[in-house]
């Protein structure tokens, strides 16, 4: 997660689950410190955010919760609501325009958003073409790209890679190949 001026880390292992979330200025050149902690202990939860305000959900142990953090304060993470299922990894997923968030992937084909200026939870999107499993992911202001991860929790990689407009509802559409599974 992050904003112009500050970057974000949350949950973890070390060898047990974390429940912490450190920071960084982005102008320093010294170490993290200690912003404040999770509602619940969680690692490969997916992220999303806009200028003022990050959010976690999934993760491993399997969640379904989503928290949210305001950039330019330090505290803890409050409860935003639940995903719309429980899901056991995110992974990467950072896909956000300056007004949603989505979650894709998590070991289903779901994707799921939710509006930053809502009091919280999620709302079904549609689906992706595969179920999938930490995905890679790239976005703009409008659209969204997910590829690769694990095909459905298969022990298999993935190449395909799903594209969304992050404005509209629908399922994702089949936007070409990664050039080697990853």
């Amino acid at each position: 997660l992050g904003s112009a001026t500050r970057s974000f880390f949350t949950g973890g292992r070390t060898p047990s689950i974390l429940n912490r979330i450190d920071y960084i200025d982005s102008s320093s050149t010294g170490n993290f410190s200690d912003f404040g902690d999770l509602t619940a202990a969680r690692r490969i939860a997916g992220a999303c955010g806009n200028r003022t305000q990050g959010h976690t959900a999934g993760g491993v142990p399997s969640l379904n919760s989503i928290e949210k953090i305001t950039y330019a304060t330090i505290g803890n993470a409050v409860d935003f609501g639940d995903l719309t299922g429980t899901h056991s990894s995110h992974g990467s997923t950072q896909a956000n325009s300056p007004t949603r968030g989505l979650f894709a992937g998590g070991g289903t084909d779901v994707i799921e958003f939710i509006e930053f200026s809502s009091s919280g939870g999620a709302t079904d999107f549609g689906d992706m073409s595969e179920q999938h499993n930490q995905p890679g992911n790239v976005s703009s202001t409008t659209r969204a790209c997910f590829g690769g991860g694990t095909l459905g929790g298969a022990p298999y990689l993935n190449t395909k890679i799903d594209t969304v407009q992050i404005g509209t509802l629908g399922n994702a559409v089949d936007f070409g190949d990664l050039t080697a599974a990853v």
